[in-house]
């Protein structure tokens, strides 16, 4: 990942609504993605557990999403990745998936939160287009990967009720691709 997107890239994970609160505060101290009302970020600490632990308090500006159009796009594709088709669960009958924005919302990029910037992932596969491994043809919709044959050259498959915009395609191979 270029290192000017490392923050955007954080900030956005944390509008995540798989991450923990736990993982939530690992990103938070250790890649700063943290702004307080202090001119940068406060690292000072408040008070002191008995195990030594030290604690600071923080705020985090984070971009509002339309959790409706998200849940929307994961039904339409029935939670399977849009890539690999793989269906995860996260209940005995609840299916697991999540939705990448293909030019991301937080900041260097500020993408927009529609469903013609959505596509539905496995987790595997979310990680791999945040890292820039995996790309698609904007014409034609051909996935490129970086190591995975399986999917390299690969159609993107897609619903007749769900259009992605070529122009995130086209941002996304020129801002975050390493390919």
């Amino acid at each position: 990942m270029r290192p000017e997107y490392a923050r955007g890239y954080f900030e956005e994970l944390l509008d995540q609504e798989f991450i923990s609160e736990g993982d939530s505060r690992f990103i938070q101290d250790h890649f700063e993605t943290v702004k307080s009302s202090a001119t940068d970020t406060d690292h000072s600490p408040h008070s002191i557990s008995t195990a030594g632990e030290k604690r600071y308090t923080s705020t985090v500006d984070r971009r509002l999403r339309d959790h409706r159009l998200v849940e929307e796009i994961k039904e339409i594709y029935s939670n399977k990745c849009q890539i690999c088709r793989d269906h995860r669960l996260k209940d005995k009958n609840v299916g697991y998936s999540e939705v990448h924005h293909i030019q991301p919302l937080g900041r260097p990029h500020v993408g927009a939160d529609v469903k013609k910037n959505m596509i539905v992932l496995c987790p595997n596969h979310h990680s791999d287009f945040d890292n820039g491994v995996v790309s698609i043809d904007p014409d034609s919709r051909e996935i490129d990967h970086l190591y995975e044959n399986a999917v390299d050259g690969q159609v993107l498959r897609s619903h007749r009720s769900h259009t992605i915009a070529k122009e995130y395609l086209r941002y996304h191979i020129n801002e975050i691709s390493v390919l």
